[in-house]
């Protein structure tokens, strides 16, 4: 995952989120090839990691299809505690 300095997860940060992160990080996507891959710019998909924004329906199917992340991860909050990579580096 590309590196970046946000330390602070946002309102919506869910489950899904959380699987999210650990799927691309597992298998060394950007958050471009991220996007590419759920059919979202990776502006997009940024805001969704971190919890800023609900992800479109879009991205819960392709991301249920492509990373096996239930649809019902989005509105569960995360099951283990959660650290943006910048703040575990801090």
């Amino acid at each position: 995952m590309a590196a970046n300095t946000r330390k602070e997860l946002g309102p919506h940060f869910s489950e899904a989120c959380r699987l999210l992160w650990e799927a691309a990080t597992a298998r060394g996507w950007s958050q471009r090839r991220l996007g590419r891959e759920l059919g979202a710019h990776e502006g997009e998909i940024m805001f969704v990691l971190y919890g800023d924004k609900k992800p479109r329906t879009e991205i819960v199917i392709e991301a249920a299809s492509v990373l096996a992340i239930p649809a019902p991860a989005w509105k569960a909050p995360s099951s283990v505690p959660f650290v943006p990579p910048a703040a575990r580096a801090a």
